[in-house]
């Protein structure tokens, strides 16, 4: 049996290793010469690795990381959460996981009072208890709307703003609740007891999956090409029966995975498939897009061991990756700092030297350790950033991995599963996609795709926390409510 796997990103590396697994004969095309998709990095002619944006990974990405785990990709490095820092260069810790002891860390932030942590956390408990039914209407809303309905305060909403916007690549006035509320609701998870934090590749991902993941198929049989784009998806009656490629040839198999970006896969496809509403709506999806900037100074300008970011201004995420990566810390005499600039609409048009030139200085503004550090080398990478906007209403156009062609299959992060866009949905779907071509070509049962495990100790903890730290609020606000009213007497 032969199946041709057309992309060679996260998704279609996926796909081909877990065909791979069944003894399915696996040819892949990638267009480009890198693998990875926007989930890659490579190295320059200096040396230095470049990350073609800031990738991180959650605890909660059961499929994501079990797919690094079985092709020998190196475990992540695990952090705290989000360190925000406001316009006057103070900072305060949003925890993400971690339990009893993160959170009384954080109450000691001196961006967020306790009632904006409590009104944060309780919005985030309320989350973890939607029904399915209520979190698929969310998608007619923003998440400002739902924060607004919650009682989320203003300055909490801002603190989580910048990983929202990091997330999604669009404002909380302009994403869906549904695709934020994902995350939020995952918080209360098993795995952020396992491994709380965020974790970062330990190198670039280039080197820490690409390889392993190429080697894990080629091992088995399977034949990974690059430098070959598909042209045209060639269909006869109801069936697909090839694909053409740049160089000329057509390339065949039994079954085909299009683990292409939703632009790509428009490019390719015949005019009869828009005879069905199941591809006319591919049309419906647009583009959210990312900037990265990556800025080498000459010295250390941060002891930052966590991600961090800005509530305002021109990017929102920051890391230095030389102090929070060990193998990047072994060996560097300075900061690299790598900075995601999102939503970046309004940004994209401009020279590169502007958009450094914008980010430098606000970086200088919030870490005065760079201001009389000299810049070695900058970069802007705008290739392979966007995905696709998680606008309200935009959840229902999202196509399942089984196409209206019997022996086609879609995968990608914005394939629709119940998870959002990003690394763990363009696994998971590549997992649901292979497991329905395994029961339809080979009458093979196959259950891939995996979901974090709700603790239920956890969440009840999490629920005594939050009333108690609402209680705390409450006796907080009134107590100045009273001092107040003496002050006026």
């Amino acid at each position: 049996m032969k199946a041709l796997v057309m992309g060679g990103g996260m998704a279609g590396l996926c796909a081909a290793s877990d065909l791979c697994d069944f003894g399915i004969q696996v040819h892949l095309l990638e267009a480009t010469g890198i693998l990875g998709g926007r989930a890659t990095s490579w190295v320059d002619g200096d040396g230095d690795t470049v990350d073609n944006a800031l990738h991180i990974f959650m605890p909660h990405y059961c499929n994501c990381l079990g797919f690094l785990s079985k092709v020998g990709a190196e475990p992540p490095h695990w952090t705290q959460g989000i360190t925000n820092y406001d316009e006057g260069g103070r900072c305060g810790l949003l925890p993400i996981g971690g339990g009893l002891r993160t959170i009384l860390q954080a109450m000691r932030s001196p961006t967020m009072s306790v009632i904006d942590q409590a009104s944060l956390g309780l919005a985030i408990l309320a989350s973890a208890l939607m029904s399915k039914e209520k979190l698929d209407a969310c998608d007619d809303i923003t998440l400002l709307e739902w924060f607004k309905r919650h009682g989320v305060t203003r300055n909490a909403t801002a603190h989580f703003r910048p990983g929202g916007a990091g997330l999604t690549f669009l404002e909380l006035n302009q994403v869906s609740a549904k695709a934020l509320l994902y995350w939020t609701s995952s918080f209360i998870n098993k795995e952020y007891m396992l491994n709380p934090g965020i974790g970062f590749a330990n190198g670039g991902l280039g080197e820490i999956y690409v390889e392993p993941a190429r080697r894990y198929i080629e091992e088995r049989g399977g034949k990974v090409e690059t430098g070959r784009r598909v042209t045209e998806l060639l269909v006869r009656g109801n069936e697909v029966e090839g694909v053409s490629t740049e160089d000329g040839e057509t390339v065949t198999a039994d079954f085909y995975i299009s683990a292409l970006p939703y632009y790509e896969l428009r490019r390719i496809l015949p005019d009869q498939a828009l005879d069905y509403r199941y591809f006319l709506d591919i049309w419906r999806l647009e583009e959210a897009p990312s900037l990265s900037v990556q800025i080498w100074f000459d010295r250390f300008v941060t002891d930052m061991r966590n991600i961090a970011a800005q509530m305002r201004g021109t990017f929102n995420c920051f890391a230095d990756m030389h102090t929070i990566v060990p193998r990047f810390a072994e060996k560097a005499t300075g900061s690299m700092v790598e900075f995601v600039l999102t939503p970046a609409f309004h940004l994209r048009g401009l020279p590169s030297e502007r958009i450094f030139a914008l980010v430098l200085e606000e970086f200088r503004r919030i870490m005065p350790a760079a201001r009389t550090a000299e810049v070695r080398k900058w970069m802007v990478i705008r290739e392979r950033q966007g995905i696709f906007a998680q606008r309200p209403g935009a959840d229902r156009f999202r196509p399942p991995q089984r196409t209206p062609y019997p022996n086609l299959y879609l995968c990608g992060d914005y394939t629709k599963t119940f998870i959002s866009a990003g690394m763990e949905n363009a696994c998971a779907s590549a997992h649901i996609a292979v497991g329905h071509a395994l029961y339809e070509h080979l009458g093979k049962e196959a259950t891939l795709f995996s979901r974090p495990t709700l603790y239920n100790s956890y969440l009840k903890g999490g629920l005594a926390a939050g009333a108690a730290l609402a209680g705390t609020a409450l006796a907080a606000r009134s107590l100045r409510a009273r001092r107040k009213g003496r002050r006026a007497d």
